[in-house]
């Protein structure tokens, strides 16, 4: 069945978005949850460090464009937030993680806050 009108078509591309972006925050949290455990390598650190990097790189070019739809004071506070984690993510490659638990908590309620 195809959408009768164009805000169901736009409805419909902004719920496959949003489902897009929570799989990228999940994939995320699983690759930082990963760098919890003992036996992590070099390799999983630094391919942690490069996916949030990219994410939130995303997300941040996202959230600048003048037609994003989103408040400006929220997108505003996203991208300072966005900032932050890749900031973190920097560190992740060097091995340092005393910060993993607060980047799981963005990313977690910013996944929650998709649904």
């Amino acid at each position: 069945m195809r959408p009768s009108s164009y805000a169901e078509t736009l409805e419909g591309s902004s719920e496959v978005a949003r489902r897009g972006e929570r799989l990228a925050f999940e994939h995320g949290l699983r690759l930082l949850a990963r760098l919890r455990e003992a036996d992590v390598t070099h390799y999983e650190r630094v391919e942690a460090m490069l996916y949030i990097r990219r994410v939130w790189s995303f997300l941040i070019e996202d959230l600048g464009d003048p037609t994003n739809g989103l408040p400006v004071e929220l997108r505003s506070t996203l991208i300072s937030i966005g900032i932050w984690m890749i900031k973190e993510s920097e560190s992740l490659g060097e091995g340092r993680t005393d910060h993993i638990d607060d980047m799981v908590a963005v990313m977690t309620s910013l996944r929650d806050g998709l649904t």
